[in-house]
């Protein structure tokens, strides 16, 4: 294998990367999610939906209006009393009717408009939890993608490095200072990591089009650049009341309160006042004895009639359905209570896990500091002995596998802790950051 070989596959497999990036960061590609997630704009418009429903409690009081006209043919004949004889009885008539209900008191109207309200600030709360749960499934995307292509950047490095090697036994092999035993075992060490590299930019791809389609984006540009989030200010606030999912399980519950007395309000009285108008006009289609009809103006003046009242209405037995309504009632507000106090102690779980884990991570830091160190010393003089023909490639390798694992687990430790801190800020207050 010559130099020109090895640095064909070198360019190949990805290693040197040319041509123009799309940078994308965590808070561009959020932006961009959210603009596009159909899950969000659903909810936006059953939220908009709910404040169009909303029945003000003075409304609930506004009299009910209907206008009634009818218009009728009676056909046939009857018996005048008068001269006993038989009289055409086709008559057209035309009727009018208005009337009004006023609701004085209605315990039932006055519990559902406030649970209309309620309704209102339980879209909205539907519409922040699916954000909110947008927002964590895109955080752990991010990073996935993030960490795999920062793993792909050490990977680079190594194959840089065991190029090099490669090259330089292949030169000593030629000149006879190595057998050629020691270029098969070169040679497969790089065929090696140029498999783990390309399996590796293979998941990158895949994360990256997992990432773009998450956000409801078809087209994922050639090359794809994530931008490591910056430093997160130290949050120590305790209080989850700000986490959406604990709003929504709060107003569910005060929503099943306010079902109760909506339930409760059917074995109330209701106090209604109500107004009637009326009148008529007719007209005989047919008259043997000359009759005059009076006009319609006249007629329509002259038959008005008013109608006041006040109705009182008392539930006194409708089978025990509303004792059934309101058991019924009552164990769903127990259920939302209880589903309640169980998102608040997730969430506390949750926290503490999370602030458990950044702890750990701060403490693991220097200690994989420091260990990565003594691996690239160790490296550079392994390679100084290899070099030298001291040691065997297996013990070359061996030494290098550490420091690629040391590179591997400071990084891992330091995007989980940017990772936990993120997902600290969205637990407690439903944000990135502050």
């Amino acid at each position: 294998m010559n130099k020109v070989f090895i640095s064909l596959c070198f360019f190949l497999m990805g290693v040197v990367v040319w041509g123009q990036q799309e940078s994308w960061s965590l808070q561009q590609c959020l932006e961009t999610g959210l603009k596009n997630n159909r899950d969000i704009k659903i909810k936006k418009l059953e939220w908009a939906k709910a404040k169009k429903g909303y029945v003000p409690k003075l409304q609930t009081m506004l009299p009910l209006v209907n206008l009634n006209a009818s218009q009728s043919y009676n056909f046939g004949s009857t018996i005048d009393p008068a001269t006993n004889a038989r009289v055409s009885s086709d008559i057209l008539y035309d009727n009018f009717y208005l009337s009004s209900n006023f609701s004085l008191l209605d315990f039932s109207n006055l519990s559902q408009s406030g649970i209309y309200k309620l309704a209102i600030d339980l879209a909205k709360a539907d519409e922040e939890v699916v954000t909110y749960e947008y927002k964590m499934m895109l955080l752990e995307k991010f990073f996935d993608a993030l960490y795999t292509q920062e793993l792909v950047k050490i990977q680079q490095e190594q194959l840089q490095n065991t190029s090099q090697n490669l090259e330089r036994v292949q030169d000593e092999f030629n000149l006879g200072k190595r057998p050629k035993s020691d270029l098969y075992d070169m040679q497969l060490s790089f065929q090696q990591e140029v498999k783990a590299m390309q399996e590796t930019e293979q998941l990158l791809d895949t994360q990256v089009l997992q990432l773009f389609q998450l956000m409801n984006i078809d087209e994922v540009p050639d090359e794809v650049f994530l931008l490591m989030p910056n430093s997160m200010v130290e949050l120590v606030e305790e209080s989850g009341e700000e986490n959406p999912k604990v709003l929504q399980t709060e107003l569910a519950y005060e929503s099943s309160l306010k079902n109760i007395n909506l339930q409760r309000a059917a074995l109330l009285p209701v106090v209604s006042a109500y107004y009637e108008f009326s009148t008529f006009y007719y007209k005989p289609l047919t008259s043997a004895t000359g009759e005059t009809v009076n006009s319609f103006d006249y007629q329509i003046d002259f038959n008005k009639n008013h109608v006041v009242g006040f109705k009182l209405s008392v539930p006194v037995f409708n089978g025990f359905k509303t004792r059934r309504k309101i058991k019924v009632a009552k164990l769903n507000s127990e259920q939302m209570k209880i589903k309640n106090q169980d998102q608040k102690v997730k969430l506390a779980q949750e926290i503490k896990v999370a602030k458990t884990q950044m702890s750990q991570y701060k403490q693991l830091q220097q200690t994989l500091a420091v260990t990565l160190d003594y691996a690239n010393k160790s490296y550079i003089t392994t390679e100084v002995k290899y070099a030298s023909n001291k040691i065997e490639i297996v013990s070359f390798t061996s030494v290098k596998n550490q420091l690629l694992t040391a590179k591997y687990n400071v990084l891992k430790n330091s995007m989980l802790k940017e990772f936990t801190q993120l997902k600290l800020n969205l637990l407690k207050y439903n944000a990135f950051m502050l």
